[in-house]
């Protein structure tokens, strides 16, 4: 259970991206940024929608990969995440009703069970580094549970929050610019940070530098979006009862094939092959796979759900129990990989 603290302010995100919102968006485009090869495969053209430019989502030849193939410049991507829009609903492609700040207890909450478990596995409690690590709830669930913590976020808004919500040492930046000493930590946390990130490989192969030799990286990432039963429903909409599962199940599920989806808050999207390609080539050995489900919000928190409401929260808690058997791709798979001895 989260502890009692101070009372949450949110802060004031930044007005760059919404103050521009007239201008074209500079963007570059890009190769797969999980192998560097360049044979995309188109996937949704569309699918993002920002500024009234239009961003595509490809899939990579190579490694599997989803991406998309141009994406912002990176000052401007930066803005993006610190806007206000990003916060209230984009960090959560919409299934949240709250914000991103206002969530602050059940982030605690939701982040202590699961270290709770992954300490069960790794059967110690010692020194964790995060980078990515957005207003700092992970972390505070840590420092709680009495893990020496050290975070890292480059997201000026987030770092602000962490900052003065928690006594954590927070590093403004990027993990390349902070003062880390290399092998100085037990465990590595990426949750959720790789599909924002410019460099995926290079953020493994950092953080595998940071742990010592039998620690420990715990990696959580999307996967719902590139697999195959996310291409199979996108293929057969036509055959699907949308009216029945509701507009709002539609869009979390993004199979509407003529609908762009907003900013490009999120450049990739991986498959479970292409993350555990990354692992094996930054070193890393995977110990333990886990799947997971979403939970919307507008099935999940509100109580006066219509017959159809709870018809298709049947339906979702159903499939959330595939998912996290792996019977069925899961919408979030998260990985313990080992740093070997060796």
């Amino acid at each position: 259970m989260a502890l009692p603290g101070p009372a949450p302010t949110a802060p004031t995100p930044s007005a760059s991206a919404s103050r521009h919102s007239d201008e074209p968006v500079p963007v570059v485009a890009v190769v797969c940024p999980a192998c560097g090869q360049d044979q995309p495969t188109p996937l949704r053209a569309g699918f993002h929608r920002w500024r009234e430019q239009t961003f595509d989502l490809v899939r990579c030849g190579g490694c599997g990969l989803a991406y998309l193939s141009q994406r912002p410049r990176r000052a401007t991507y930066a803005a993006l995440l610190e806007s206000d829009e990003f916060f209230a609903s984009g960090y959560s492609d919409g299934t949240r009703e709250q914000g991103y700040f206002e969530r602050r207890d059940d982030w605690i909450d939701t982040y202590d069970r699961e270290l709770e478990a992954l300490e069960s596995q790794i059967e110690y409690v010692g020194r964790l580094v995060q980078w990515g690590a957005g207003g700092g709830f992970f972390g505070e669930a840590a420092r709680r549970r009495g893990w020496q913590v050290q975070i890292a976020e480059s997201n000026r808004v987030a770092a602000d929050y962490a900052e003065v919500q928690f006594p954590l040492p927070v590093h403004r930046g990027t993990w390349e610019e902070a003062p880390y000493e290399p092998a100085s930590f037990d465990l590595g946390v990426l949750h959720g940070t790789l599909p924002y990130s410019l460099d995926p490989k290079a953020d493994l192969a950092g953080m595998y530098r940071l742990i010592r030799p039998g620690g420990h990286l715990w990696l959580c990432v999307p996967t719902f979006l590139n697999s195959a039963l996310h291409r199979g429903l996108d293929r057969f909409q036509r055959w699907l009862p949308k009216r029945v599962l509701g507009a709002d199940l539609w869009r979390t599920l993004k199979v509407e094939a003529q609908e762009s989806f907003g900013p490009p808050y999120r450049l990739q999207h991986f498959h479970p092959t292409s993350v555990e390609n990354l692992l094996a080539e930054t070193g890393w050995q995977v110990e333990r796979v886990q799947g997971r489900a979403t939970r919307p919000d507008y099935l999940f928190a509100r109580r006066n759900l219509s017959w159809r409401e709870r018809c298709v929260k049947g339906l979702a808690q159903g499939a959330g129990a595939l998912m996290q058997a792996r019977v069925v791709p899961p919408a979030e798979t998260c990985w313990l990989a080992r740093r070997p001895l060796r």
